[in-house]
């Protein structure tokens, strides 16, 4: 639905000199705090019919989706004469015989414009020519001056804007967040998994791991124990598969 009553607009200039070629000579006073008044002589070309608009959206560098209503004007002496002095006889030319012009309009933020209003045209083609008089007076020296806004007549369809984030409450008791905190994920809950499944190998390991091994003596081992004995002194012996090392199977005692 048009809204034309609370948009506002911004006048803005794309021309050339006698001399020098197209450029941003009048943009709004945020793009040119910006940086970004360039959008304006990238987007908008001159159109052969004399000061008929036409829309177009732009998107600048910052990511500012602009309504861009632009026409072209074919400068006469009338338009870059000096208030009270009376126009020059011949057209105004550049130093290539071509006839001057301008591109003129204004700029949107409010959304989508529908058919430019003449009066708005009229109020930027005013402050237009204003602007490309300085600047033929030094265009060597000039830079890009910022415009002010006005209201629109011209409908314009509003974005809806933009959702605003409610920020966190904090209890001015406890100093307690009231922002919901997420419940521990699965990478949590599978770590502690892994963890308890190493302890348990580990304490089965440990467990059932085998005792110390006890070599029985070898047969000739056997004799030169057996001779370190005491007279007297029985000796002992190691039984392998029930019987003693290097004998006979033991048996009932004779």
């Amino acid at each position: 639905m048009g809204d034309g009553s609370s948009a506002r607009g911004w006048p803005f200039l794309v021309a050339r000199g006698r001399h020098r070629g197209y450029r941003t000579l009048l943009a709004p006073g945020f793009l040119v705090a910006e940086r970004d008044h360039g959008v304006l002589d990238d987007s908008v070309v001159p159109s052969p019919h004399q000061d008929r608009a036409t829309v177009i959206e732009v998107v600048t560098g910052a990511g500012r989706r602009l309504a861009v209503a632009h026409a072209t004007h074919l400068v006469t002496s009338a338009d870059i004469a000096e208030p009270g002095a009376p126009p020059s006889e011949q057209e105004p030319r550049d130093q290539h015989s071509r006839p001057l012009q301008l591109i003129y309009g204004f700029v949107c933020l409010d959304g989508p414009v529908g058919e430019p209003d003449r009066e708005d045209l009229r109020v930027c083609r005013q402050a237009s020519l204003g602007t490309y008089r300085r600047f033929l007076g030094d265009e060597e020296g000039f830079t890009v001056e910022p415009s002010e806004d006005f209201p629109l007549r011209s409908p314009v369809v509003r974005r809806p804007a933009a959702p605003v984030r409610r920020p966190a409450q904090v209890s001015p008791m406890s100093g307690y967040d009231d922002r919901v905190r997420p419940r521990a994920g699965w990478g949590t809950v599978l770590a502690a998994a892994g963890v308890l499944l190493v302890a348990v190998i580990l304490a089965v390991v440990w467990f059932t791991r085998p005792g110390p091994r006890v070599e029985c003596p070898r047969p000739e081992q056997k004799i030169a124990s057996e001779s370190q004995w005491p007279s007297g002194t029985p000796a002992a012996t190691c039984l392998e598969d029930g019987r003693p090392n290097g004998g006979e199977p033991a048996g009932p005692p004779r």
